[in-house]
């Protein structure tokens, strides 16, 4: 959907497309589902302004499009015990780059949102690692 200088950080049911505003060049989030976008690149809502002020015809901005997207439950959301110890490495993994990445955005109170689960999910994660290593070694 969008260029490759779009990320779009997922963890917890949410989607949160970040990148940098095609206009003004300011590191911005947004739904990546409905972003008002101008040749296919994101602009913040400050240019979506002045793009209107200019005279632009009327672009829509969508309730929620600066916000955190929520999706459909996927494998990185199922419960930690169903999962192999590789497979909560991966995920943590996973999870520790989204909130690395929420920090540069953390003006907008979705992103902190979503950078608090992050680290909810880190903290568990890290425990069930913690704990199934524990048994691994006790079994060994």
């Amino acid at each position: 959907m969008f260029a490759d200088h779009v990320q779009v950080v997922r963890g917890n049911g949410q989607a949160l497309g970040v990148c940098l505003c095609h206009r003004c060049g300011k590191l911005f989030g947004f739904n990546p589902q409905s972003v008002p976008t101008v040749a296919d690149r994101p602009l913040c809502r400050q240019c979506i302004e002045v793009f209107r002020k200019a005279g632009t015809p009327e672009i829509v901005i969508e309730p929620g499009a600066y916000e955190a997207a929520y999706e459909a439950a996927d494998e990185r959301t199922l419960p930690e015990r169903e999962a192999s110890l590789p497979e909560l490495r991966e995920r943590l993994a996973a999870f520790r780059e989204a909130y690395e990445m929420c920090q540069y955005i953390d003006h907008y109170p979705d992103v902190v949102r979503c950078r608090q689960l992050n680290q909810v999910h880190i903290d568990r994660l890290t425990a069930r690692i913690a704990q199934l290593e524990s048994q691994d070694d006790a079994a060994a």
